[in-house]
């Protein structure tokens, strides 16, 4: 009886020790899902997350977005593109860095969330928050442009005017010709002048902005308003206008451009080469053929600057000389030349006139009068660019006096 009731106790104990182990067990399974379990887990969504960073990944998610709202599902679009758009902010929380393509794919998707909220009749403010991410950008390309002329249409015009300025100072690329010719189509000239005010403030590039404005607006009179008008565009019209003048003398269209430096004398500001503006206008007379027109401005020019601007003084009395040469009146022309070396013997311009008087007297012939003219220049002037036509004459007189 003792043995049984030993074995019994042994049996009894070894049941125990089973039941604490079991016991055990569980305690540990249970320590180990509660450990185990969440990094499981998050491993799980970090593997799941990772998809972000697979190349062409969102470009893929930002198709069928597109999809989506083109088989018109608007309301699917949305609800997927902004369940996307959680995943990935929850995704770079993580440090992730985006890959190739990202950031094209992210302006995608938030374009076609803007077009599905249109789509379904969302209200107009839901439309203008998705139309305003569109904006929050670097570059002002057709889909801001698109965006831009829904505020303008949509909302309101100082809505519009504050887009736009916002825009266009944060972007790096502004497409002028998409966005004028959208607001062309609308004829709505103000809000063009908003934009053109934009762009013009930014202060980069303004010619190169104007002259891409110039080709695409169309109106030309009402740009050329708008250009002399606006205190960002002053110089650089005003510089325009005077290459524009001068490639108009180049090409000897002197009429066209004597009365284009006369509408740029008339915007010459107290820091401006009014003078020099002028001078061309008595060159231009004379190399028009317009000689009555050319003495007045040449005596107008004269009186006004002989005091102030001697170069172009002098510069103005070689033309009025050579407006007589042209006119045949050789002695009229005698003497503004020998009156101006007299009284400027050291300026520039006198070898020029020593020149035209050696000539002069030549053609009268009295060689030696113009044998004493052009070996003056020599004597005088010998850096002048005249010293070889002055040299070549003197072998001709002597050959012709011989």
């Amino acid at each position: 009886m003792k043995t049984l009731s030993n074995k019994s106790k042994l049996s009894n104990s070894s049941r125990v020790s089973h039941s604490w182990l079991r016991r055990l067990g569980l305690v540990f399974l249970s320590v180990v899902q509660v450990y185990w379990a969440p990094a499981a887990f998050g491993a799980a969504a970090v593997a799941s997350a990772a998809m972000f960073g697979e190349k062409g990944y969102l470009a893929t998610q930002a198709e069928h977005a597109k999809e989506m709202v083109s088989q018109q599902r608007p309301k699917e679009a949305i609800t997927f593109i902004d369940d996307l758009f959680h995943k990935y902010a929850d995704w770079k929380k993580t440090g992730a860095k985006d890959g190739l393509g990202t950031v094209s794919a992210l302006a995608e998707l938030q374009w076609q969330r803007a077009q599905a909220k249109l789509a379904s009749g969302a209200p107009k403010e839901e439309v203008h928050a998705a139309y305003k991410q569109i904006l929050e950008t670097t570059a002002l390309t057709d889909r801001q442009a698109c965006a831009l002329v829904w505020v303008l249409g949509n909302i309101s015009f100082d809505e519009y005017e504050k887009a736009v300025n916002s825009v266009v100072r944060n972007s790096r690329w502004i497409d002028v010709e998409t966005m004028t010719d959208k607001l062309k189509e609308l004829n709505n000239w103000p809000a063009l002048k908003v934009f053109m005010d934009a762009v013009f403030a930014k202060g980069d590039c303004s010619s190169t902005y104007a002259e891409r404005f110039r080709r695409r607006v169309g109106e030309q009179d009402k740009y050329d308003i708008y250009c002399k008008s606006s205190p960002y565009l002053t110089t650089d019209c005003f510089r325009k206008d005077i290459k524009d003048a001068e490639s108009m003398e180049a090409r000897e269209r002197f009429t066209e451009a004597q009365k284009k430096y006369e509408n740029i004398i008339e915007r010459c500001g107290p820091h401006q080469e009014k003078a020099r503006f002028e001078a061309k206008v008595c060159e231009c007379f004379m190399k028009a053929g317009q000689y009555d027109a050319a003495f007045s401005a040449i005596d107008r020019f004269v009186d006004h600057y002989k005091n102030t601007d001697r170069y172009l003084t002098l510069q103005a009395m070689i033309w009025k000389g050579q407006c007589r040469i042209l006119l045949g009146e050789t002695d009229k022309a005698l003497d503004i030349f020998e009156s101006l070396i007299t009284e400027n013997p050291k300026a520039e311009q006198a070898a020029e006139a020593c020149f035209f008087t050696g000539y002069l007297y030549l053609l009268q012939g009295q060689f030696e009068k113009s044998k004493q003219a052009f070996s003056r220049i020599i004597k005088d002037y010998p850096n002048s660019v005249y010293l070889g036509k002055a040299e070549m004459y003197l072998k001709r007189i002597a050959e012709m006096t011989e």
